[in-house]
């Protein structure tokens, strides 16, 4: 079908505008992730599950304080990951879409690897199913390992995540007062439901009082606010 010229959108070209240079190598070490040292299976997972069962407490109070605040779908708990030093979380294995778990956000220091992962509610049994099946060394009926040693065996500690486990910006960026102000970004993650998940954003925003912008930017797994 043949279009107007007024409806046609050519492209920009973009002439006289790069220069040559001389390659200059950059001489930097690269710093590569040992292995894990070998782990007595039991006691580190008991460990983990120890701390789970820590949470689930948190997540309990946590699912109250959403539903006091008008909240009846979305509820969860965002918990933090954190990987044994120099050693790469994996982080692949931490979002089960099934479920509903999603990988928020992955930071890194010099010897250790963070990550904010979003639990809904009830669904921390799936992190403690995984432990149990590491410590029992679950194995398929042909044998394959099933124990997901590969995320378990990098993990040093799983906690409910604090403020900054959610701030992903240049500590600097951060107010150095109470009484400053500041405009936030904040990046939400779609849910299932980018319209429902929006609202309820807004909703407590504006019950805690925070002064909201009418503008939102769209992508495919988050909304910005």
């Amino acid at each position: 079908m043949d279009e107007s010229r007024t409806s046609r959108r050519y492209h920009f070209v973009l002439s006289n505008t790069s220069q040559t240079e001389k390659y200059q190598p950059i001489n930097k070490t690269i710093k590569t992730s040992k292995a894990p040292d070998p782990i007595d299976r039991a006691a580190h997972g008991q460990g983990l599950l120890g701390q789970l069962s820590k949470i689930k407490s948190i997540a309990d109070e946590a699912k109250n304080q959403q539903q006091q605040a008008g909240m009846t779908s979305g509820l969860g708990l965002q918990i933090q990951f954190s990987s044994l030093p120099d050693v790469d979380l994996a982080i692949q294995s931490l979002s089960d879409a099934r479920a509903g778990i999603e990988l928020l956000n992955v930071r890194h220091d010099e010897h250790q690897t963070y990550a904010t992962v979003f639990v809904p509610d009830g669904k921390l049994d799936v992190f403690e199913r995984k432990i149990q099946e590491y410590i029992a060394e679950r194995k398929g009926s042909k044998g394959q390992a099933l124990d997901h040693k590969a995320l378990i065996n990098t993990v040093k500690e799983i906690r409910s995540a604090a403020f900054s486990g959610l701030w992903t910006d240049e500590p600097s960026a951060l107010p150095v007062s109470d009484q400053e102000p500041i405009w936030w970004e904040v990046w939400l993650p779609i849910m299932g439901n980018r319209a429902s998940t929006n609202r309820r954003f807004r909703t407590i925003a504006e019950q805690i009082g925070f002064e909201l912008s009418a503008d939102e930017l769209c992508f495919p797994e988050r909304s910005i606010s």
